[in-house]
């Protein structure tokens, strides 16, 4: 009879443990899935040509800083301690690389500490090399050429488009696009990251975006149409 209570005794302490523990993983990544809505946000309301320390949203990036000759880099993830963007499932233990996800900013700074680009990255290790969700905005004038991209003929300054070999989205902004494309591309859902279900693929945390890319895809021969009547040759 003493060994039955003793194992009793046992088995309800490790069922205990067990609840206590997944408590505790579901407050830990509601907590990081909240983190990481308000670090999309933060990017989002990140003005370009403005210094860091005057935008409210400019408190968020503190974690790392990179220093370079001419720009700082000043990068933020929703995880508390590892950096996202190095430790991919790859590295991470057989039970838990299903469960693997990060959402991750990076911020250049000029030497006045103006805002010069912003890139932010959603990636749940589904693609290899590539992050499942890019969105870049920044000041190059060769990326946004109508006359080298047919779809900058109807959308100028909004790039989104699907990585040749995986299918990872890739969004290009330039500083001074329309905010309606601005919206499209930080139109993101991240549920579906700490979600049983998971996410299949960009379109479920960018769907807008992805939309767009669709578009782009079936309006392509009028968009060279009106390439072809703005561009010399």
């Amino acid at each position: 009879m003493g060994w039955f209570r003793r194992t009793r005794t046992i088995a309800l302490v490790v069922v205990l443990l067990l609840c206590v523990a997944g408590m505790g993983l579901f407050a830990f990544n509601a907590i990081q899935l909240a983190r990481a809505k308000r670090l999309v946000a933060a990017v989002e309301s990140l003005r370009i040509g403005v210094r860091w320390q005057e935008q409210s949203s400019g408190e968020t990036f503190h974690q790392e800083s990179d220093k370079e000759t001419r720009f700082e880099v000043k990068s933020v993830s929703n995880l508390p301690w590892l950096d996202g963007g190095r430790h991919r499932p790859a590295d991470l233990p057989s039970f838990l690389r299903g469960r693997w996800w990060v959402v991750r900013a990076d911020v250049m700074l000029d030497s006045s500490g103006k805002v010069v680009q912003k890139w932010l990255v959603i990636d749940n290790g589904k693609y290899f090399q590539f992050s499942t969700v890019e969105i870049l905005v920044t000041s190059e004038p060769q990326l946004f050429d109508p006359c080298r991209d047919a779809h900058q003929t109807r959308h100028p300054g909004y790039i989104s488009e699907t990585e040749m070999r995986t299918g990872a989205l890739t969004i290009n902004l330039s500083p001074g696009v329309d905010q309606r494309w601005v919206h499209h591309a930080f139109d993101v859902q991240l549920d579906c990251l700490d979600s049983l279900k998971g996410c299949k693929d960009p379109s479920d945390i960018a769907s807008t975006a992805w939309k767009d890319m669709i578009d782009d895809r079936q309006l392509w021969k009028s968009d060279v149409e009106n390439q072809e009547r703005s561009c010399p040759q």
